[in-house]
């Protein structure tokens, strides 16, 4: 059994928003003073429960445990309803999973008891519109819809969701804390396009998923808000809560709305450049579900201006370190040349006479990106060896004399002070140490105190590989394994 020990030192502060809360008995909505409203919707709940019940994977969580086996509890006598044979053959056959389900829920209209396709959408043109991706049809979103109908009246759905007025009542009354702090104002100073406003939507029961809904924009009066459905944990009190990972996710969804543009002007000057690096990054980008080059593309693009965000918002004196930890987690997910990137971009920076907005900065950004093949070979070489190692340690030898009572650890490179983690080794009595006692001797040399030892025994202690951080945020390449015996 491995034991571990973890701080983690981050200073936050917020902005400051007024909020207004709003309620109807389908709908809970706290209009946040920066334009963003976090919202509870029945369309939302009734989809995603819906989803949960038919095993879709990406719905089955238990991250708000109580609401999660209430759910369970009441809809368990209607588990054999048609509709979840039809939700998982659609599912495997038509991908209608992760993200469709959810921009499905908006598309509803749930009025005088029933379940419609809300007026406010154009059906066939939204179909006829489809991409490869998007594999349904207007038949079977039409045959979905009846028999989300049939299932909402016969399980008494609405009654379920009103019984819960207080909880999410509460939800939506404590989320504004990381909502609020969203700039919508930056958008505009970087894009050089007008700031829309934010519906964000709680999905108790997406746990880490986070969906963009830029189809709302489809609709026939659309209001010109963005809808984007986020995912929750439990708060420790089975109230649902973003984490501070949310404010991220928050950020990178709003920028798509506005990079989704420039990439798709710019893709076709660097399409050759993408398609050469993308064998080597193709196995990565697949396990962040993202499996075709020009994604790819929009993705990294979108995410290098996440990051200029993060950076400015982090820069301000809130945990400029995360800003770091982000670019190293964007690296170690595929895009090895992130952190030259926002190098990069500090070039932008540098002239915004010359580039008032990002649209300006465009052709340099296609121009770095056409280089990236012809230094491949340097880039995955840099990304090989960034991280920091061990170079020193004492006492030399794997022997702890007698008097000794510390171990000093000396590192390759400056080091984040204040982040530290120490495990069991399998096989070995753990080191007794006084994790309080212990401490960091400068920025390159971490010093554990040492417990009581005991004679003619062997020891062992291990540094976590994501608990040691360099300055630039990244971690161990693996978890680093110290034996130590005792003289006799």
């Amino acid at each position: 059994m491995k034991q571990s020990l973890l701080t983690v030192v981050c200073l936050l502060s917020c902005m400051v928003c007024t909020a207004e809360t709003v309620f109807s008995d389908s709908r809970y909505e706290n209009r946040l003073g920066n334009g963003v409203s976090v919202i509870v919707d029945e369309r939302v709940e009734l989809v995603s429960i819906a989803f949960r019940l038919a095993g879709a994977m990406e719905y089955v969580n238990d991250r708000v445990p109580e609401y999660m086996t209430e759910i369970d509890s009441c809809f368990a006598p209607y588990t054999d309803h048609e509709l979840f044979t039809f939700i998982r053959k659609a599912r495997e056959e038509y991908n209608f999973a992760y993200s469709i389900p959810a921009k499905s829920a908006l598309m509803l209209d749930l009025s005088g008891g029933r379940v419609r396709i809300s007026r406010d959408w154009e059906i066939e043109k939204e179909f006829d519109s489809a991409d490869d991706l998007y594999c349904w049809t207007e038949d079977l979103f039409r045959e979905y819809v009846d028999l989300l109908d049939d299932f909402y009246r016969e399980s008494g759905f609405h009654e379920f969701f009103l019984s819960h007025r207080d909880f999410y009542t509460t939800t939506v009354e404590r989320n504004t804390d990381i909502p609020s702090r969203v700039d919508m104002s930056w958008f505009e100073r970087f894009y050089g396009e007008p700031a829309v406003g934010v519906d964000l939507y709680m999905g108790l029961c997406n746990g880490n998923s986070n969906y963009s809904i830029f189809d709302v924009m489809h609709r026939k009066d659309w209001d010109g808000r963005l809808a984007i459905v986020i995912g929750t944990t439990d708060g420790g009190d089975g109230i649902p809560v973003m984490l501070e990972q949310h404010f991220i996710a928050i950020i990178h969804e709003i920028a798509h709305y506005y990079t989704n543009p420039l990439t798709d002007m710019y893709y076709p000057q660097m399409e050759d450049a993408m398609k050469a690096i993308f064998p080597y990054i193709k196995d990565e980008m697949a396990e962040i579900g993202y499996g075709h080059v020009e994604t790819v593309a929009g993705e990294w693009i979108n995410e290098l201006f996440t990051l200029a965000y993060l950076k400015d918002y982090f820069e301000s004196g809130r945990c400029l370190f995360s800003y770091q930890h982000n670019v190293a987690y964007d690296e170690e997910s595929g895009y090895i040349w992130m952190g030259r990137a926002m190098d990069f971009m500090e070039n932008f920076h540098a002239d915004r006479t010359l580039y008032p907005t990002v649209k300006e900065f465009m052709p340099q950004i296609v121009a770095f990106t056409n280089e990236l093949p012809e230094k491949w070979d340097t880039i995955a070489a840099e990304f090989e060896n960034r991280h920091p190692y061990v170079t020193g340690i004492y006492p030399a030898g794997g022997v702890i004399p007698e008097g000794v009572d510390i171990v000093r650890i000396r590192f390759s490179e400056p080091m984040v002070k204040g982040i530290q983690g120490l495990m069991r080794i399998d096989g070995y009595e753990m080191l007794p140490f006084d994790f309080k006692a212990s401490y960091w001797e400068d920025d390159r040399t971490f010093v554990i105190k040492l417990g009581p030892l005991e004679p003619g025994r062997t020891y062992g202690v291990g540094l976590i590989k994501g608990a040691f951080f360099s300055s630039d945020m990244v971690s161990f390449a693996k978890d680093y394994k110290i034996v130590f015996r005792t003289g006799h």
